[in-house]
């Protein structure tokens, strides 16, 4: 009979809220999928999302994916606590370009409200979004936070490097 070998990467759209929210927001949808790495902790992934942010979407995508579900729900708690370290405003303008590119399938209307959420900046409508939404643009913002004061991710989200 068919099986698949191990080790090999499948497609799982449908089985996983929190890889399918992925997969859409970097309009990625239908491509393979690496295996969940059980071990990850909400920093690791912190760390190795933000990085790959830095690369591609398609790498952002790859660690997202990968990271247990439960782990990626905490991100936006998470990184919560991390972008307050550059002027709102300065943040937000260096921050929306990069979500568009990084997230073609999040709304602008909901980036710019998810951003202006995250930095506790008045922002118009609250934005009803997906919780993977809050979570994805935390990680985008704690790497824009990197890139703007030069402190590392992991000094930033506390791990050791």
């Amino acid at each position: 009979g068919l099986g698949i070998s191990p080790g090999a990467v499948v497609v799982t759209a449908g089985q996983c809220p929190w890889a399918d929210r992925i997969d859409v927001l970097t309009g990625l949808v239908g491509v393979a999928r690496p295996g969940v790495s059980a071990s990850s902790s909400v920093g690791s992934v912190l760390v190795a999302a933000a990085s790959a942010s830095v690369t591609s979407r398609e790498r952002l995508r790859a660690v997202l994916v990968a990271a247990p579900p439960a782990v990626g729900w905490a991100l936006a708690a998470r990184t919560a606590g991390l972008v307050g370290v550059v002027p709102p405003v300065l943040l937000r303008a260096a921050a929306l370009p990069r979500l568009r590119s990084l997230l073609p399938g999040l709304p602008a209307s909901s980036a710019s409200a998810l951003v202006c959420q995250a930095l506790r900046l008045p922002g118009g409508d609250p934005v009803s979004a997906h919780p993977a939404d809050a979570a994805v643009v935390g990680v985008v913002l704690v790497s824009v936070v990197s890139s703007l004061t030069g402190a590392t991710v992991e000094s930033l989200a506390g791990e050791a490097a």
